[in-house]
């Protein structure tokens, strides 16, 4: 790889790139997942390998490593010291400026209100299946959409996410938050980072029985 492309949205989260890890080797890669699946991607230039997981767990993706290290341990796959690792500049990544964002628009008050997430496929805590059979709302299970001093907003903690926060159109329904996390509201289907959700109700003024600090 000697050059790298760079997307119209910089971001950290997004999987807009590739991270440059060292395992026992210098790797190339990415990792993700989302509610009820987990996947990662690496290559070994020295090695002249690479592979692809996919999970349907969560977290599942961290078994690659552990592999991959025993091929390593093991002397399963060759190193070729022949293989030139390339040099490779890049930009620090810098947020993107809340100030310069789109004022809200009337149009967007279709999109105010409460989501709730399509959990198909994930494992919920007892704790917090028991919370949704007594009909209560959390920011791990929901996610708010509102209007704040001019400006759309989203309020969600899904995943280790508090960037809830200012939103940015970048397309008529598609929105960034400043770190580049997404709120697709194109629909049919509506996602949050990825994560399928269903429109609850108009509420504005909701607040979550529980807030999870994860």
């Amino acid at each position: 790889m000697t050059s790298m492309m760079i997307p119209s949205i910089r971001s950290q989260n997004y999987g807009l790139g590739i991270h440059i890890h060292y395992q026992k080797s210098y790797a190339l890669g990415h990792i993700g997942g989302g509610l009820g699946f987990s996947s990662s991607m690496f290559w070994f230039p020295e090695y002249e390998f690479g592979y692809v997981f996919l999970g349907n767990a969560v977290y599942s993706n961290t078994v690659g490593e552990p592999l991959t290290n025993d091929l390593f341990n093991e002397n399963l796959i060759q190193k070729n010291e022949s293989v030139d690792i390339p040099s490779v500049e890049h930009q620090a990544y810098q947020p993107l400026d809340p100030n310069t964002f789109t004022p809200f628009k009337p149009a967007w008050k279709k999109y105010i209100g409460t989501y709730e997430f399509v959990t198909s496929g994930w494992e919920l805590g007892i704790l917090m299946r028991i919370a949704l059979g007594l009909g209560l709302t959390s920011n791990v299970t929901h996610l708010k959409v509102f209007e704040k001093d001019g400006f759309l907003y989203v309020d969600s903690k899904v995943f280790y996410d508090d960037d809830g926060g200012r939103l940015d159109e970048h397309l008529p329904g598609l929105f960034f938050t400043p770190s580049g996390k997404c709120l697709d509201l194109r629909g049919p289907a509506f996602t949050w980072l990825n994560h399928r959700m269903k429109k609850v109700d108009n509420n504005t003024d909701r607040s979550f029985d529980i807030n999870m600090n994860l």
